[in-house]
């Protein structure tokens, strides 16, 4: 009803003319520079992947599951044969710095998921943000999370499963739209484009997870762990909801 409630107030508030084609304008260029963005990421993607493959032997390419005991990325290997050992550390220190900025990237996003979530009612109120504050609880528990996993798994193996993770979620995400569409929501139909553009998602999604559990079996019983829990907290908060 809450989510009902503000699609319905932003609804009203597009009342006149100026005001309705402005707001087109501006989502037109949104789009437009998602687009682009997209595109020029996925250039960006290629030509790196071009490289490596022009540049690197196959035991050179062997760095990526060999990280654990030598310590030595594809960058630092493809750096070392371009420029030499000097280009090599330097490719080390901006590798450390990427990590650093994705780390923050999650440390933000994450804990605010998770206060939505408990504002919502689906997780206790200790994640919720206070206003005009960060959800200190769910900070915490992002910490932990992310200190628990780190020591107690291969790095190779951390970043694997959570980027499989990431991608199932993601794909779930995209299909909740189909819910949307044929079930009994109240929310805005979603149009044809986006229906397909969700179905293309989730099959490149399921294509790369099928693949995934084929290299490691290890990854099936994190997704079964990881769905179990989600499930049964979900049943557990939905119940609670209707007993209160």
């Amino acid at each position: 009803m809450r989510n009902k409630e503000r699609h319905v107030s932003a609804a009203k508030s597009v009342n006149t003319a100026p005001m309705f084609w402005s707001t087109c304008f501006s989502g037109c260029v949104k789009i437009s520079a998602m687009l682009i963005g997209c595109a020029l990421v996925a250039i960006i993607y290629l030509l790196m992947n071009w490289v490596f493959v022009a540049n690197l032997t196959p035991d050179q390419g062997l760095a990526v599951v060999a990280y654990e005991s030598k310590r030595v990325t594809l960058g630092h290997q493809i750096m070392k044969e371009l420029i030499g050992d000097l280009g090599a550390r330097l490719m080390s220190l901006m590798a450390i710095a990427l990590f650093v900025s994705a780390m923050s990237a999650m440390i933000f996003a994450g804990p605010r998921i998770y206060g939505a979530m408990a504002a919502d009612g689906f997780l206790p109120r200790i994640f919720q943000a206070k206003q005009n504050r960060a959800p200190a609880g769910s900070i915490v528990l992002q910490g932990i999370l992310s200190i628990v996993l780190i020591f107690t798994h291969p790095l190779q193996q951390v970043l694997q499963n959570i980027g499989a993770v990431l991608t199932l979620f993601a794909a779930l995400t995209c299909l909740s739209l189909f819910r949307i569409r044929f079930g009994r929501t109240g929310l805005p139909q979603p149009r044809l484009s986006a229906l397909v553009a969700a179905s293309i998602f989730a099959l490149a999604a399921a294509w790369m997870l099928y693949f995934g559990f084929r290299s490691s079996p290890l990854l099936v019983a994190w997704i079964a762990a990881i769905l179990l829990v989600s499930l049964g907290a979900y049943q557990f908060t939905v119940r609670r909801r209707r007993v209160g």
